[in-house]
């Protein structure tokens, strides 16, 4: 049975991977399939890479998680797919 601190990781870890991409506002955006999957392969890297890092504080986490979509958009829309060029610009961001 998992003790009460395994059980606090656990729902930050949850916390700080939420799933705010879809709740972003994409109606007026048009990705094709390709470049959907650029953005979450993005995306997931660059929540990887900000894992345990001040901006993955639960106080930090909801704001850091809408920048890093807003950028990783930003980036698609002006035609670039490659996903670690996009999780790239996102990082540059948060200076890394």
């Amino acid at each position: 049975m998992a003790d009460s601190r395994e059980l606090e990781a656990g729902a930050r870890e949850e916390h700080w991977f939420g799933t705010d991409i879809a709740m972003t506002d994409l109606t007026s955006r048009a990705f094709d399939a390709k470049a959907v999957g650029s953005i979450i392969q993005a995306y997931d890297a660059v929540l990887g890479s900000l894992r345990g890092s001040i901006f993955a504080s639960p106080f930090r986490a909801i704001e850091t998680r809408a920048k890093v979509v807003q950028s990783i958009i930003e980036t698609a829309e002006n035609g670039e797919r490659d996903p670690t060029k996009l999780r790239d610009a996102a990082l540059r961001r948060f200076g890394m």
